[in-house]
């Protein structure tokens, strides 16, 4: 074979040169139709001014320190949630007092504060509908016949003997 082929388009010396072997045609050639006015030409422009852009850079907003009354109205907040059912009356009481101190303070974790009256007087609301639930409950007639008749079977079935709740009211 002859190494000096003068159509080769892989050449071997220069793994990276660019051979271009295809003619080229112009027939799609772009041409300058649209004219640029000056006023919109890039020189128009000036370039911007950074000293007097220092005026709008502000000093950061220093935020106020969170409030440990806000933290403890919340927690009391959540507490009186969870403990709705037995003595959720207390820590909402006293989640909502330090809620209401902490926002009159003004002294920070407002959103906090506002969160622990929030849940704190969710928690109190529950808290007294299942205490008036209950105590509906426990004096209607229907409980105390079961409760009776409970205890009664129960009763029996540990001593042997027959008891009537009856005779002792």
């Amino acid at each position: 074979m002859d190494n000096e082929n003068t159509n080769n388009t892989y050449p071997q010396d220069n793994a990276y040169s660019q051979n271009n072997t295809y003619p080229q045609d112009n027939t799609y050639s772009q041409t300058n139709t649209y004219s640029q006015d000056n006023a919109y030409s890039q020189n128009s422009y000036s370039t911007p001014n950074y000293a007097s852009q220092s005026s709008y850079y502000q000093q950061p907003v220093q935020n106020k320190p969170i409030s440990a009354l806000a933290v403890t109205s919340l927690v009391l907040g959540i507490l009186s949630l969870t403990l709705c059912c037995c003595i959720g009356w207390l820590p909402g009481i006293i989640g909502a007092i330090l809620g209401i101190v902490a926002i009159a303070k003004d002294q920070g974790g407002k959103g906090l504060a506002v969160g622990g009256v929030i849940t704190s007087v969710l928690g109190l609301i529950i808290g007294i509908l299942l205490t008036v639930y209950s105590v509906a409950i426990v004096n209607s007639d229907e409980f105390k016949e079961g409760f009776e008749e409970g205890f009664e079977e129960s009763y029996y079935e540990e001593t042997g003997e027959h008891i009537d709740l009856d005779d002792y009211q």
